[in-house]
């Protein structure tokens, strides 16, 4: 007799409590009709290998892998075999709420500019305010992502009909407090921000603002990520990297290979040039990871994940055209990107140097 099925029909339960987890109770049922065929097939698969654990435990992990992956397809595809638009939209909605992934604000983006639409169309002297309000939109909600704000759902209603009420009064707070105080015009920060020198920026709410954005994206990121991201953005933008820090992102980080790092990035050098920059933090996180380190693929992940963060501060302004290649020559970029990589620059030194 085949006890291994039998595991798996006792374990029915537990299995839609784990993805009860990942898309709530609501939705258990029905994201466990997806995966149980998959599960199955998974648990077979393990029928005649000797297990470092439990059948039990093994099935429990497999349902949330593949939870996960149907959920993951479902984002891409923006759809579920056999299941309501809807109801595929909001179990996903859900999901990515639960991992916290800012992909649920990005996701949502064309329900936030058809919300602020109805205003402006109710009043037409809003329209040049729109793209302001929906990059104030757009933080916000990241912000209540980030801090776990959106926790307070309940799954009474669809979670677009909750996020419409949120965006709703958003907006609404934002008109108010316009009233008041004239609401600040991006283009034309992000214009003068190219006409100013590193050591001129006005400490303005606007900047308070994209530090704690940056804090906030910075923990938003992966472990592995953010401590590689750290240890390239501070040598990238000539910021010094010291033996603290070093040790901050890397605690096993070994006093010779410390000592390496600290001669090239523990002081300022001018004749230091990206390319060059690039060159040694290749060499230095082989090192710090035992394996090798592409430098052209850790410029490419370096740069994705710089525009990623400028994209959030100053969607509209980047010129999407050379993104692709992840390219910050001067000849490349347009003088708004120019403009947003001093401004960074001088954030980075807000958020590093001054604390």
């Amino acid at each position: 007799m085949n006890l291994k099925p039998l595991v798996f029909q006792k374990n029915v339960d537990a299995i839609e409590q784990v993805l009860a987890q990942l898309v709530s109770e609501k939705y258990a049922n029905v994201l466990f009709e997806l995966v149980q065929p998959l599960l199955q097939k998974e648990i077979q698969a393990y029928q005649n290998t000797v297990l470092p654990t439990s059948m039990a435990a093994l099935t429990l992990t497999l349902a949330d892998e593949l939870g996960r992956k149907a959920c993951e397809q479902a984002f891409h595809e923006k759809k579920m075999p056999n299941i309501s638009d809807n109801v595929a939209n909001d179990i996903v909605d859900i999901y990515l709420l639960r991992i916290g992934s800012q992909r649920l604000v990005t996701k949502n983006k064309t329900l936030i500019r058809q919300i602020i639409h109805k205003f402006t169309l109710v009043n037409s002297d809003l329209k040049r305010l729109e793209e302001d309000i929906f990059q104030e939109v757009n933080l916000y909600l990241l912000e209540l992502l980030w801090s776990g704000k959106f926790n307070s759902f309940q799954g009474k209603s669809l979670f677009k009909t909750y996020l419409h009420t949120i965006i709703k009064r958003k907006i609404i707070r934002i008109l108010k407090n316009n009233k008041k105080e004239k609401a600040y015009e991006l283009t034309e920060n992000v214009s003068m921000l190219a006409e100013n020198s590193s050591n001129n920026y006005v400490e303005t709410a606007i900047i308070q603002r994209h530090l704690k954005l940056f804090e906030a994206w910075l923990r938003s990121l992966k472990q592995k990520n953010n401590s590689q991201y750290q240890f390239c953005v501070k040598p990238m933008y000539a910021l010094i990297l010291e033996e603290k820090f070093v040790f901050l992102l890397y605690p096993n980080c070994h006093f010779f290979l410390l000592e390496e790092i600290v001669k090239v990035f523990g002081k300022k050098n001018k004749d230091l040039t990206k390319e060059k920059t690039l060159f040694f933090l290749s060499d230095f996180l082989a090192q710090l990871k035992e394996k090798e380190i592409n430098k052209a693929a850790l410029k490419k992940w370096f740069y994705r994940k710089t525009y990623n963060f400028w994209h959030i501060m100053f969607e509209t302004h980047i010129d999407q055209k050379n993104t692709a290649n992840y390219q910050l020559s001067k000849q490349e970029m347009n003088s708004k990107q120019k403009a947003i990589d001093t401004y960074f620059e001088h954030l980075l030194y807000l958020f590093y140097e001054k604390g």
